[in-house]
């Protein structure tokens, strides 16, 4: 737990929701309460997700929206302006140790050219997959943000993991 509470302080809290339908959690900011920085929703579930994300940034936390790996990149494009990080899922949300779907990575030039035509300043998320022997290729597609689960959680040791992923050549 103290290794969890020290990358927190470090790099924020993301929280990222798989739902198909608006978390019941929102109606009470239960994850600003417990300190989230970022809360993600995927832009695929049922529901107003433009009003979910002002609702978000409302409760004082940075709005996100992911994208499931058969989602196009132009899907996303009209929530730029309301999002602070879009997450690209690198596999299908809902269990770990899932090898990352390369083609998943064209989105990200496509985001990013996007987000410069609007002079947005938005984090590029990639989640799933992520460890050292692909966290480069997400970098240098042009994500900012690596999301790694399976690749720390069953790691002997965590942190050669991490130290390896920051030795990548595009890790800046």
């Amino acid at each position: 737990m103290k290794r969890f509470a020290k990358a927190v302080a470090l790099f924020g809290l993301i929280v990222c929701l798989v739902a198909t339908s608006a978390p019941l959690a929102l109606g009470d900011s239960a994850f600003a309460k417990a300190g989230a920085d970022y809360l993600t929703i995927h832009q695929e579930i049922n529901d107003d997700v433009p009003a979910l994300l002002k609702r978000i940034r409302e409760f004082g936390v940075r709005p996100g929206v992911s994208v499931k790996p058969a989602t196009p990149a132009y899907a996303v494009e009209p929530l730029l302006p309301l999002a602070d990080m879009v997450l690209v899922m690198t596999v299908e949300p809902g269990f770990g140790g899932q090898s990352m779907i390369d083609p998943t990575l064209e989105k990200l030039p496509a985001l990013r050219s996007k987000l410069r035509e609007l002079r947005r300043v938005c984090h590029l998320q990639v989640d799933g997959g992520i460890g050292p022997d692909t966290a480069a290729r997400a970098l240098e597609a042009g994500a900012d943000v690596l999301g790694m689960g399976s690749a720390l959680v069953r790691a002997e040791n965590p942190a050669a993991v991490l130290r390896a992923v920051r030795a990548a050549p595009s890790f800046a």
